[in-house]
């Protein structure tokens, strides 16, 4: 059976293709074309159309994971995240401090032309999280039993100095290596 644009599932499997064309990556648009023609060409049942689509999406979610700025975020903010998770589940300071400046070296060292926004980012994660926490009153760290005071503000915003020296570091050792 053929999947005729009379059909009720046509504008779904359309949708689909739409979302796995909206997520390749510019370089990869000829791909989105040769997505749609397949589809075009299916003359099997309806849901094969929905499979194929769903495939397009899966391709295309791979593809631009693999891209270089898609995977840095992803992996920036997924590192950011275990932080203020480590951050928030451990009374050892000296642990998250730890995997702060390690997290920043290797985000630096992988990606040196990021390295200022890594270490800014991953430095400040901590502050943000203790900012918001403090401002809902939500999600305080289970070892904090009342509101920080400055002092407190002060020492997690300072951590955003280690965070850029390590990224610095982390890209100047990938420059060193390199020559």
């Amino acid at each position: 059976m053929t999947l005729e644009s009379g059909h009720t599932l046509h504008p779904v499997s359309s949708a689909l293709l739409a979302v796995a064309c909206s997520l390749l990556p510019r370089n990869k648009s000829e791909w989105g074309d040769a997505m749609r023609a397949e589809a075009a060409q299916l003359d099997h049942e309806p849901w094969d159309s929905i499979r194929w689509s769903l495939g397009c999406i899966w391709a295309a979610s791979i593809v631009r994971a693999q891209e270089r700025d898609t995977s840095y975020v992803l992996l920036l903010l997924g590192l950011c995240g275990g932080l203020v998770y480590l951050d928030w589940h451990t009374m050892e300071t000296a642990a998250t401090i730890a995997a702060l400046i390690l997290i920043a070296g290797l985000l630096g060292f992988t990606h040196t032309d990021r390295a200022l926004a890594t270490g800014a980012a991953v430095g400040s994660v901590l502050f943000v999280a203790h900012a918001l926490a403090t401002l809902t009153g939500e999600f305080l760290p289970f070892y904090q039993c009342e509101n920080p005071s400055v002092e407190d503000w002060l020492t997690v915003f300072a951590l955003a100095g280690p965070g850029v020296l390590s990224a610095f570091a982390g890209r100047f050792a990938r420059t060193w290596t390199e020559h």
